[in-house]
């Protein structure tokens, strides 16, 4: 290419300089300008708008995320006091993103994340004014961050736990600790039952069903039997006037049981024959309604034998009665007299 250029050499490298500086000056011209033009359309797409609060959530900084219905639409820019006891809180948001937002929305300041890291949160109201670029509002405001949860947990924890709740705690826990014996009881007294147990649920629980249905009918008869009970006079002035009950069983008490006891007390010696006497009838009927059953075998023989005397007209021709000689006191009498015990 340098056969192209006429002159001397000098001239030809004056020449190369001169389209170099050329071209890149054009080349940074065109990147200044596509810069700017980007800079203006992209600050057309963000509107500024400041939150003027008397404080922010914990963590609320340049670069905090803005969310609207759990959405990214914007960054807060800057957070700074405003020298009035305020806080200036200045937030870019997409347009787009905002559209039909009004004037009257509240702002929460929330976890954004697992984290805790806070995010600001727009939450919009109904009716008012569409928001303007540059405007100050002072809307609403609410804060659920982390580190008021923590706090707030420790300001109750502070409150509640006291030294009495501690002492409390302590002698319930002792006391859960005494009933430890009797829990094991009642596993013990449980895994026997289920070890032993052989019938299904199901019988038992019709069982217990069965048993059940007439506890209704039986509170009922007893309520029944109680009202009209009331309704005698006589039992109902009883009833609602113990007074002459109550002196009776006194008087049954004081005048006759004290004495009769005092009585026998005094003379448990004269009675001592009796007694003996009585307690040697009490074993032998014992023993003797032990081996013979009066129903099954001495009743039925005795019927059987006065139904042999019947005559065709009805009347008894013969009453028959016995004496059995397993009672050792009709025994010992019939003995004595005709020595074959019958």
């Amino acid at each position: 290419m340098a056969q192209l250029l006429i002159g001397t050499p000098q001239r030809q490298h004056r020449v190369y300089m001169t389209v170099g500086i050329a071209a890149i000056v054009a080349i940074a011209v065109v990147a200044l300008v596509f810069v700017g033009v980007r800079s203006i359309a992209g600050g057309d797409d963000r509107m500024p708008l400041t939150v003027s609060a008397p404080d922010v959530g914990a963590g609320v900084r340049a670069g905090t995320t803005v969310t609207m219905r759990g959405v990214p639409v914007g960054t807060v820019s800057a957070v700074a006091a405003d020298g009035a006891g305020r806080v200036r809180v200045a937030l870019r948001l997409d347009r787009a993103d905002i559209a039909g937002l009004t004037d009257t929305f509240t702002v929460r300041y929330q976890p954004g994340n697992y984290f805790g890291v806070t995010e600001l949160a727009i939450v919009p109201g109904e009716g008012g004014s569409p928001v303007r670029a540059g405007q100050v509002l002072r809307p609403e405001q609410s804060t659920d961050t982390i580190s008021d949860l923590l706090n707030n947990s420790s300001v109750l924890v502070n409150s509640i736990i006291t030294d009495r709740l501690v002492d409390v705690t302590r002698r319930a826990t002792s006391y859960t600790q005494a009933l430890t014996p009797l829990l094991e009881l009642g596993f013990t007294l449980e895994q026997q039952v289920a070890a032993t147990q052989k019938m299904r649920i199901g019988p038992q629980i019709a069982l217990l069903r069965r048993t059940v249905d007439g506890v209704p009918g039986v509170v009922d008869a007893a309520f029944g039997s109680m009202v009209e009970l009331l309704h005698i006079p006589l039992s109902a002035d009883t009833v609602y006037n113990f007074t002459p009950i109550d002196k009776t069983t006194q008087l049954l008490g004081s005048g006759f049981f004290g004495p009769l006891g005092a009585m026998l007390g005094s003379h448990k010696d004269d009675f001592t024959p009796a007694t003996l006497i009585l307690r040697s009838v009490t074993d032998t009927a014992t023993t003797v309604l032990g081996t013979v059953s009066i129903s099954r075998q001495v009743i039925p023989l005795i019927d059987r034998l006065n139904h042999s005397f019947v005559t065709r007209n009805g009347k008894q021709a013969l009453s028959v009665k016995m004496i059995v000689d397993r009672l050792p006191a009709a025994a010992a009498a019939l003995g004595a007299t005709t020595g074959n015990g019958r």
